[in-house]
């Protein structure tokens, strides 16, 4: 009878974690773009779609302070990324995204997650359309 019971509750819990979609059906992008800043550090940009758009094709501008360079893709998702430099922008990067699907965006600084638009946040998720999201630090 137990030996039922284990394999009823083994059964049950298989077809409940292979019914859950992975990773909330978001694809990171391989290789995360990185702003180089005249002053030497990184910030870097971590980019996901939805599984479905990954092939589908966006926009990512990021504004960043003068002497900044791009580093590094979206390796693995369709999109394309382009750096422009602002002057008086102090310690803060922003991002101009244009997509027709939701784009998830974290960036981190020495290791640190930034400051985005006010607040500390992990990830934010970007509805589809045209939108900004400010980092500073």
């Amino acid at each position: 009878m137990k030996r039922w019971i284990s394999l009823s509750v083994l059964v049950l819990v298989l077809a409940v974690t292979t019914a859950l979609p992975a990773s909330a059906g978001r694809t990171w992008c391989a290789s995360d773009p990185g702003i180089k800043l005249a002053s030497g550090g990184v910030v870097h940009v971590k980019v996901a779609v939805p599984e479905a758009d990954r092939d589908t094709g966006f926009s990512l501008t990021i504004h960043a302070p003068p002497g900044s360079e791009l580093r590094g893709n979206l390796g693995g998702i369709n999109g394309t990324v382009v750096l422009s430099e602002v002057e008086s922008v102090g310690q803060q990067i922003t991002a101009d995204v244009v997509a027709t699907f939701e784009v998830a965006l974290r960036a981190k600084y020495r290791g640190d997650d930034l400051i985005a638009d006010g607040s500390v946040a992990e990830l934010t998720i970007l509805e589809a359309g045209e939108n900004s999201l400010t980092w500073s630090w």
